[in-house]
């Protein structure tokens, strides 16, 4: 399963070269990493997107399902570092991300 799926490259990484002010000296966006949080739409646009996951991962449930799960433990256990709302570095997995109850709270 080697790159972005669909639903990351579109609408997903489009959306973030979309929103921004091209005016500002190094063209930020909500694809510019460290400039990305402090555009509200970033986290609208973001709830969206877990929206759709969610959506996608109930279609046919039960013995109909017409995808498959993510089990490769590479992908899954790959880790990003984020700060949170205290600005504590916080390791989150791949893994915690497919959550949709973890991205609940």
């Amino acid at each position: 399963m080697p790159g972005a799926g669909t639903v990351e490259l579109q609408p997903h990484n489009l959306m973030h070269m979309w929103v921004g002010d091209l005016s500002y000296p190094n063209i930020e966006d909500i694809g510019t990493y460290y400039a990305s949080g402090y555009d509200p739409i970033f986290y609208t646009h973001h709830a969206y997107i877990d929206r759709l996951w969610d959506i996608w991962c109930n279609i046919g449930s039960g013995d109909s399902r017409r995808h498959t799960d993510l089990t490769d433990p590479d992908l899954l256990n790959s880790s990003f570092l984020f700060y949170d709302e205290e600005a504590r570095l916080v390791r989150i997995t791949v893994r915690d991300m497919l959550d949709i109850e973890k991205l609940r709270s």
